[in-house]
């Protein structure tokens, strides 16, 4: 059944799924995941591949699929271009500090920015670890977790080590942002985490 998808769903990296929608007016359409689980990009519902799934499309969000246990480098949304630009309005990544990651922990994973920073999670007994080593312009690193598949722990985790030292629990995923230090919030499953500098955070 794969081979019916192959022509209009691709790989993105190694831990991302495409499924594009290119006709005019669809709103949804026939996925197949492949072997594995799989986390939406938006909503980080999972499914366990291989299977078919009908996903929506609404205008602006892509249909993309996340790998569970992966950990997905990115750039801060407001990025216009990699290369240094003088041009205004134009953003270059080296005008940002601050690099992103998404990420479904679940085992470890390891990622790696253009510019030399390095991420990664550890998902184990005592929590989830959460390593930033950030190089060249990047001087902080936000992560976005989901900890529902996470199998090193079931508990439900509370709180962010560092150092052995609780850091800041803010208010919002914009307060996190705007922090110059370590700082996160959790919602549930969900977590917002900046990390300032080279730190091991433990999310527990």
């Amino acid at each position: 059944m794969a081979a019916a998808f192959a022509d209009d769903e691709y790989m993105l990296g190694p831990d991302l799924l495409v499924a594009p929608v290119i006709d005019t007016g669809v709103t949804s359409r026939e996925v197949h995941l492949p072997p594995g689980a799989w986390a939406s990009f938006w909503t980080n519902a999972v499914m366990v591949g291989p299977t078919e799934t009908t996903a929506p499309a609404p205008l602006g969000t892509p249909i993309v699929y996340g790998r569970v246990g992966s950990l997905i480098p990115m750039l801060a949304a407001d990025i216009d271009t990699l290369i240094d630009a003088n041009a205004g309005a134009v953003i270059s990544a080296s005008q940002r500090p601050t690099v992103e990651a998404r990420g479904w922990p679940s085992g470890s994973a390891t990622a790696s920015f253009d510019d030399g920073t390095t991420i990664a999670i550890m998902d184990t007994a005592q929590g989830v670890g959460v390593t930033s080593n950030p190089d060249a312009f990047a001087q902080a690193v936000v992560f976005t977790l989901d900890l529902s598949s996470r199998t090193g722990t079931t508990t439900p985790l509370t709180h962010v080590v560092v150092g052995g030292s609780d850091i800041p629990a803010l208010a919002t995923e914009a307060d996190v942002r705007a922090a110059t230090g370590n700082a996160y919030v959790l919602s549930g499953n969900s977590i917002v985490l900046r990390l300032a500098g080279a730190v091991t955070a433990w999310i527990e």
